[in-house]
């Protein structure tokens, strides 16, 4: 049986840590070349995530944006840290999809 396609728009899941739950809705998706996910952690934050694949000389270069808005003042800064600190937040992904693509 061959495994859903959790790319699909209308797709639903939810991702935790010991300190929250977030839910995720795949909104749109424009194969190969970008997907949009809406993402709420309840009373924490809401907004979205857009990953797009662009094709370079070197292969392809992938953009990931995030449009959060904070639903607390502790949420808020919690955001500005993150925004602050995203290259860090973001580099184990590369390294992570790097290494399953060797």
């Amino acid at each position: 049986m061959e495994p859903p396609d959790d790319t699909a728009p209308g797709s639903v899941w939810l991702t935790s840590s010991p300190e929250e739950e977030t839910t995720w809705l795949v909104g749109s998706r424009d194969f190969p070349r970008s997907v949009s996910y809406a993402r709420i952690t309840p009373g924490v934050r809401a907004g979205t995530v857009t990953v797009t694949l662009a094709a370079t000389e070197a292969g392809s270069e992938v953009t990931v944006t995030y449009d959060m808005t904070p639903l607390t003042p502790a949420a808020a800064s919690a955001l500005e840290e993150f925004a602050a600190d995203y290259p860090s937040f973001i580099r184990p992904w590369e390294e992570l999809i790097g290494a399953r693509l060797a």
